[in-house]
């Protein structure tokens, strides 16, 4: 593209419904160019911080540059391209939605194109709401005390070798002293909490919805381990003298010190590994594989990671990348404690999207209905997911 060309006054005319066919088609071949991705997304980032512009392009003119973009990409390959539905979700004062797109998606001009304020009342079908999940957690120690920590103030508590040191987190203090008369306890979080602790040896595990973490009073021993249910973050703490094991289901986690992040929530496909800083070993009876920075183990197939998407939940976003529909809401699932029910014609279609995870049930499903693609019905504590 001329570099003379003034990409953000074409966006401001591609919105208003002044931007030729022409100069569309070269915003949308220019913005899905991979060199040029970044910048787009900030320019249209930018673009969706300022109000929406009167005379914005009617439905009409936005499904006439879908399908002469597929037309494009059509001629260029040679072969019809498959369906695979995309939407980017931007996020700003009030939350838009892109329009679902075909092939090598342009989101970001579609979604400038299709934006308009959000409704002011649920829909209709969404007969009531519910928020999202917060900090809490549930510790159950060997000595057959149960504590709920979200009732608890900051602070130590008599007779309890743990400190509350923040909202959604706690330290246990444990040493080598007490290590004769080791028990177990279980951090665990129901759905809709999260929570982390710091472990005897001054290792630390954030705990995402619906998981649990049990451990000793005291590292004694050769070994430091550790039993993780769900999907948690460790950062251990590095001791080459003593190796930190996490038991994952049928696997184990070798390492010295590290970062790494482990989701083995039972009705997940596989287990995942996925490194962030060190090194570790995943194995079980037959099986084992070493891990770099940036890769993952799915099971024990390794892939290069995508970290922001992983980590999301850990920090306080939903990250979908090509994520499908179902997966998308055992999450949802997860988070709001909610159940979700599929009806036989649902759609199955993978969706991109990256949203903060405190924000209401009704305004992820709203997003997501945008797309026209998948609607939704609230009744009580139950998501019905419909075509």
């Amino acid at each position: 593209m001329n570099q003379a060309v003034d990409i953000p006054s074409l966006l401001i005319k591609l919105e208003k419904g002044t931007c030729s066919p022409e100069e569309a088609e070269m915003l949308i071949t220019w913005m899905t160019t991979p060199a040029n991705q970044q910048t787009a997304t900030a320019m249209v980032e930018q673009q969706m911080a300022t109000p929406v512009l009167e005379g914005a392009l009617p439905q009409h003119r936005i499904d006439s540059l879908e399908r002469g973009r597929l037309r494009i990409l059509e001629n260029k390959s040679g072969d019809a391209i498959p369906v695979v539905h995309r939407v980017h979700l931007l996020r700003r004062k009030w939350w838009w939605a892109a329009a679902a797109f075909i092939g090598i998606s342009a989101t970001a001009v579609i979604a400038l194109l299709n934006r308009q304020p959000a409704p002011a009342t649920n829909i209709a079908r969404y007969k009531s709401d519910i928020q999202p999940g917060r900090n809490g957690a549930i510790l159950a120690m060997g000595n057959g005390k149960t504590i709920l920590l979200d009732t608890i103030a900051n602070g130590s508590m008599a007779g309890i070798p743990m400190v509350k040191t923040g909202e959604g987190s706690i330290t246990y203090q444990g040493n080598e002293s007490t290590a004769s008369s080791v028990f177990y306890n279980t951090l665990s979080t129901p759905p809709a909490r999260k929570f982390s602790m710091q472990l005897p040896d001054g290792s630390t595990v954030w705990l995402n919805a619906a998981s649990s973490v049990t451990f000793p009073s005291a590292f004694a021993g050769k070994e430091r381990k550790i039993e993780i249910t769900g999907e948690a973050y460790v950062e251990v703490k590095t001791d080459k003298n003593k190796p930190f094991i996490v038991k994952a289901g049928n696997k184990e986690i070798n390492v010295l010190g590290t970062s790494f992040n482990i989701n083995a929530y039972t009705n997940e496909p596989v287990i995942t590994t996925t490194l962030v800083e060190g090194s570790v070993e995943v194995r079980d009876n037959q099986h084992r594989v070493l891990l770099h920075p940036g890769e993952q183990a799915n099971d024990f197939t390794v892939a290069t990671a995508n970290l922001d998407q992983n980590l999301a939940w850990k920090n306080g976003k939903f990250n979908f990348d090509q994520t499908d529909l179902k997966s998308i809401m055992r999450q949802v699932s997860r988070w709001y404690n909610v159940n979700v029910v599929f009806e036989k014609d649902a759609p199955s279609y993978d969706f991109t999207a990256k949203l903060p995870d405190n924000l209401p049930v009704s305004e992820v499903l709203k997003l997501l209905e945008m797309t026209k693609l998948v609607h939704f019905e609230i009744e009580g504590n139950t998501i019905i997911v419909k075509k």
